[in-house]
């Protein structure tokens, strides 16, 4: 079966790692191409080596009209069994639309969040898409219930889980020991972690800010953040201004980065909103203690014992991350976590591209 991805981006995030890793595990009788909308996306090279095509069209930005033209095209040469669309929002209603008016019988429409950047222009489209494709013939996934009421209102979805390869994040000292060698960090010190696409949306800004004071309190730290993304620049800028750069480790893209939570000892995600949080299952199943923003969903919380934090506190975040540090409670929940199995997730997948709607 030929299934069509649209909605990766040039940073590797959220969405980008739920379509890789289910890529890799789902059955070769599947095989999937993807829609480039911008100079290249994430993992082109992992992309080809796994047999997809890659099909660049025109960003719907610049030329929507062009773009759903090129999409239908796209879609109808090569006869695609579904088209899997994931949304972070209903900004840009091309790919539904493209997609509505082509042959293909199977479309799924994939909320991967449960909220959005401010701009009045994007809310309103958001809004007149969410309306206008509530008695379309979908499919319809969310990573939470929060992201699926998000992003498509009293229309009927399913709660379909960013699982992971749980092997891979199982704690590790032998990784952990590789790790710290690799980035310097001693043994003895105290490593704040953080995953994922560098955005507004992901407040690393305020991690920042935060390490900044604890840093005071207990010097012997580091603040290690994994990911890549627009502001990168600016959040090192800001590392230098707090004088922390010493201690803020900025990895960029790393195509290994289950690795990297053995290197840590508390897992911070002070992100603005969140349709589920995948690294905070991937840093539970690792072990570790984990600290949310109250803007993320309670489904994350799959060890029972993660924290949620208001963001307009700083010292309750100080205060919790000390705490793990005298506690030395990091890595203490090593064990199998219900659900979130990809081996599970794939099967349910594999159902879904199957169907015909």
């Amino acid at each position: 079966m030929k299934i069509l991805q649209i909605g990766m981006s040039y940073a590797f995030g959220g969405i980008e790692r739920f379509v890789m890793e289910h890529y890799q595990a789902i059955d070769p009788e599947y095989t999937f191409d993807f829609i480039s909308m911008f100079d290249k996306i994430a993992c082109e090279e992992e992309i080809r080596n796994l047999g997809g095509n890659i099909y660049p069209v025109i960003n719907a930005k610049k030329n929507p009209f062009l773009c759903c033209m090129q999409l239908q095209n796209i879609i109808n040469q090569n006869n695609y069994d579904a088209i899997h669309i994931h949304l972070a929002s209903f900004s840009n209603p091309i790919p539904l639309l493209a997609a509505s008016l082509s042959n293909c019988e199977t479309i799924v429409l994939h909320s991967h969040n449960n909220g959005m950047s401010n701009g009045l222009r994007k809310l309103i489209c958001h809004n007149i898409s969410k309306i206008t494709s509530s008695k379309m013939k979908l499919e319809r996934l969310a990573c939470s219930k929060s992201a699926g009421e998000f992003m498509f209102g009293n229309a009927p979805f399913t709660v379909f889980e960013n699982a992971i390869l749980k092997d891979k994040f199982y704690y590790n000292q032998e990784k952990r020991n590789q790790i710290r060698n690799l980035l310097q960090i001693p043994e003895s010190s105290f490593v704040i972690g953080n995953v994922g696409r560098l955005d507004p949306q992901k407040n690393q800004a305020f991690l920042l800010q935060i390490f900044s004071k604890y840093v005071k309190i207990n010097p012997d730290c580091y603040l290690l953040i994994v990911g890549e993304g627009a502001i990168k620049e600016n959040l090192q800028t800001l590392a230098r201004q707090l004088d922390i750069d010493a201690r803020v480790i900025f990895t960029g893209y790393q195509k290994n980065v289950s690795a990297y939570y053995h290197a840590m000892d508390v897992f911070c995600l002070p992100s603005h909103y969140e349709g589920l949080g995948i690294v905070g299952i991937e840093a539970q199943v690792n072990g570790l203690p984990c600290i949310f923003s109250n803007h993320c969903v309670k489904e994350v919380n799959i060890s029972g014992n993660s924290i949620y934090l208001p963001l307009n506190d700083m010292d309750q975040w100080i205060h919790a991350i000390q705490m793990q540090q005298f506690t030395k409670k990091f890595h203490s929940r090593n064990t199998e976590m219900s659900g979130f199995d990809i081996k599970e997730n794939v099967k349910k997948l594999e159902k879904i591209y199957a169907k015909r709607i």
